[in-house]
This record gives structure tokens, C-alpha cells and sequence, in this order.
């Protein structure tokens, strides 16, 4: 039943791609983000209907009326710089043929990135994909928060087969991010069942962040809320909503959950995964010196004969991921790409610290303001967790990166307008009171 309705829906949603390729785009996202094929057939590619989908939605782009200029600013030049880097990487990597399929796979991500700065320029449609975000990855944390709570915590959650949130700390990362978004999803919703939904599913989901046994994504939920806190202008009451939603879960948990948390404290002491993880940054830190440029190459750093050339004395491993967004990107396209990649990153909260402080001054975009806000939650929450996970090309990470280049255009743009037309009130509804059909 699962395989029929999975197949009926991609199917409808070709032709509409055609015609509408922003459509194409947000099916694009739910299938990239969410794996449901995963899900259904396993960790293979059956049917590969993500591809199909893919190549319908850029040539019916391609063929379309639309306009095909790329704005040109801060956001898309790092992109384009970061797309060059990861390329020649691949092209002159120490295993040309590992590193050309991981760029294969990664180009998918870029061409669809690139696509959501050209169509998802309106509030309607930057809406709409936050939503496929929230829903992609919202199932697996109201799942996980449910399982977790009936097995007592007691179950390691993680996410569809051959996914790149297949294990336990991606997934845990994916959701930590996810979290702000529902928030921000929450503030702007016009019913009350929604918003009450989402509040629901942001508990579960924090539920499901620590049922996945992650301290990275411990670490990450934690530094999140703390940012959150420093931020907000309601510093006692989002104190005490953190403390009544986290600290019982903490309490939940069973003892070797706490265990486990328990080697964060104790990890340079003890604890021989954290060694290794030691071990596996500096040898890649090893190789960035040695290829400073270019970098090793893509996933040539967790091949055995290249690491063991490279790892620090004492190290044992025979290849390992490199566990850092940081240290990922420094092994394998070296010092030169690692500075293009947070270029990257930065561009991202560059435009939504730009944004938040336009609708301050305008007071006409609230919405806007909200999702700049969450956006930076969830880099934070990227940022620390991250430190410690090989998720470096994460595509919904990306996304909300990107996003942020049109959120701001579309900001600057408004406001523009506003001033123009002399204190002309601008319409805030939320997006519930509009049509679907205005996604066009």
C-alpha cells in the first residue's frame, strides 16, 4: 500500500513539474530530505524516482518561461566557489573514482540549491519548503519521540537505510535543526490545532534527539536552547519552558543513556571513541598541510592505506570519517576550501542578520524576522553539533542557508516598497488564509 501510494504520488507530480518546476522543487526536497523510497524499498535506489523527478523539474525550468539569471551576491558566489572546490577536489583527488561519486552525489544537491535561489523567491514559496523540511524530517522526530517514550528511552533511533541520516548522530543532528523551524512554523501558524501540533512535535522530537544516544546531538540540542535563550526578550519564560521540557526527558531516560552522557564530562580522560575522533581530525589536519590547496579528496581520507600515511603517531585506525563538518572539509579539500565552505556558512547568517534588522526597522515583516531567527537556532545548533559529525554537505543544512539569500532580497525589496509608499501597511497575514494555488 505504502509502494502504491509513494508511486501514484511521484507520478502525478511529474507532469505538474513540467509546468510548474517550483513545485518540481519542493518534491524534489521531500524526496532528497525525507528518503520515503528508502523507507519502503531499503537502502537501494529503486526506482531511483528522485532522479526522475529531478531531471523533469530542470528541463521543464530550462524550457520555461521563467528567468534563468542567477542574482549574483554573496550567497551564490561562495556557492559557485564552493561547487568549483568540491569539483576539482574530486578531479584530482589521491582516489579519483571514490571521490567522483561522492561528487556525483553531491552535484544533485548543488543543482537544487541553485534552483531554490532562482524559484523560491516569495514568501508563499520560502514558506512552502520550510514546510517540506519541518514534514521530511518532523516524521522521524515525532516517530522517534514516540518510541522512545514507550521503550523507555531505552531504544538507539535511526533514520532510513543508505540515507544520510541513516545513523544515529546524523540523525540526531537533522533533527536539532529541524526544531527552530517548527517554531518558527508555530509563531506564524493562523490555527490554533496547528500550532498546538507543532508544539507537540517540537517535544517529541527533542525526545527523539536524545533517544538516538547522540552527545553530539545532546551537545547541539543544548547550545541551541542556550542561544535561544540569549536571544530572546523573554529570557524567564523561555527559561522555564527549557527547564520543564528538558529536564524531565533527561530524567526519563534510562541509566545507560545517563551513562553515556555521562563520558561527555570525563571524554578526554577516558573515553576511546573521543580519542579516536582526536586522532581521525588530526590526521586530516595532516593532510590539508600536505595538499593545502585541494585537499586530499573526497572520502580519499577514510581510505586505509592514505590515512594510515597520515595519521599522528600512536593512532591505530585504518581509516575512519573524519566526525567534524570542519575537519571533513579540511581533509578533503583543504585549507582553501574549508575557508570557501564557512564563506558559505556565513553568508547564510550574514543575510538573516541583515533581515532581522530591516523588519525591525520597517515593523511590517514579521514572519520574515521569525525565520531569520530560527534560521540562525539551527545554524547554531549545526555549528556545534557538527564539530563532531562528518555532515559537512548536509543538504537540508544547505537549504536553510540558501534560503536566506531570497528571504533577504524579498525583505530588502518589501521594505523598499513601504517606504515608498509612505507607512502603506504590508500584508502579514499568515499563510494559511492564502491558496495553494499561489505557489505559481
Amino acid at each position: 500500500m505504502r509502494s502504491l501510494f509513494l508511486l501514484s504520488t511521484i507520478f502525478a507530480m511529474i507532469p505538474v513539474s513540467w509546468i510548474r518546476p517550483q513545485v518540481g522543487v519542493l518534491v524534489w526536497c521531500w524526496l532528497a530530505f525525507m528518503s520515503p523510497h528508502r523507507q519502503i524499498w531499503g537502502g537501494g535506489d529503486a526506482f531511483r524516482l528522485n532522479l526522475i523527478l529531478a531531471i523533469v523539474t530542470l528541463l521543464g525550468f530550462l524550457f520555461s518561461t521563467y528567468a534563468k539569471k542567477i542574482p549574483i551576491n554573496f550567497t551564490t558566489v561562495s556557492l559557485a566557489l564552493f561547487v568549483i572546490s568540491t569539483s576539482l577536489s574530486a578531479y584530482f583527488s589521491l582516489v579519483p573514482d571514490l571521490s567522483l561519486a561522492g561528487l556525483n552525489e553531491y552535484m544533485k544537491s548543488f543543482i537544487l540549491l541553485f534552483l531554490i535561489i532562482i524559484l523560491m523567491n516569495n514568501r508563499v514559496r520560502i514558506h512552502a519548503i520550510i514546510w517540506i523540511i519541518v514534514v521530511s524530517i518532523g516524521y522521524y522526530g515525532v516517530l522517534g519521540g514516540l518510541i522512545g517514550i514507550i521503550s523507555g528511552g531505552s531504544t538507539n533511533f535511526v533514520g532510513p537505510p543508505g540515507s544520510m541520516i541513516s545513523d544515529n548522530n546524523h540523525m540526531a543532528l537533522a533533527m536539532v535543526i529541524t526544531i527552530p523551524l517548527m517554531n518558527y512554523l508555530r509563531l506564524n501558524s493562523a490555527r490554533k490545532l496547528v500550532r498546538v501540533i507543532l508544539l507537540v512535535s517540537m517535544l517529541l522530537t527533542m525526545i527523539a534527539v536524545l533517544s538516538t544516544y547522540s552527545r553530539g546531538g545532546f551537545i547541539g540540542l543544548f547550545a541551541m536552547l542556550a542561544y535561544l535563550w540569549a536571544r530572546s526578550s523573554r529570557k524567564i519564560i523561555t527559561l522555564i519552558f527549557a527547564v520543564i521540557a528538558l529536564v524531565p526527558m533527561v530524567i526519563f531516560m534510562p541509566q545507560k543513556w545517563q551513562d553515556r552522557m555521562g563520558t561527555i564530562e570525563t571524554a578526554s580522560e577516558s573515553d576511546g571513541s573521543f580519542q579516536s575522533r582526536l586522532a581521525a581530525w588530526e590526521t586530516n589536519f595532516n593532510f590539508a598541510v600536505s595538499y593545502p590547496i585541494l585537499g586530499a579528496g573526497l572520502k580519499a581520507t577514510e581510505v586505509s592505506r592514505i590515512y594510515m600515511a597520515h595519521r599522528p603517531v600512536g593512532d591505530k585506525n585504518r581509516g575512519r570519517a573524519a566526525h567534524s563538518i570542519y575537519f571533513q572539509i579540511l581533509g578533503g579539500q583543504g585549507f582553501v576550501g574549508l575557508t570557501i565552505y564557512l564563506f558559505l556558512l556565513y553568508s547564510g547568517w550574514r543575510n538573516s542578520s541583515i533581515v532581522i534588522r530591516v523588519v525591525e526597522r520597517s515593523n511590517g515583516q514579521s514572519w520574515a524576522r521569525d525565520l531569520a531567527k530560527m534560521s540562525q537556532v539551527s545554524l547554531v545548533g549545526f555549528g556545534v553539533a557538527g564539530a563532531a559529525l562528518s555532515m559537512a554537505f548536509y543538504d537540508v543544512l544547505l537549504t536553510i542557508v540558501i534560503l536566506q539569500s531570497p528571504l533577504r532580497t524579498l525583505v530588502e525589496t518589501e521594505a523598499r516598497n513601504l517606504r515608498m509608499k509612505n507607512g502603506a501597511v504590508l500584508d502579514n497575514r499568515p499563510l494559511e488564509h492564502r491558496a495553494l494555488n499561489k505557489i505559481r
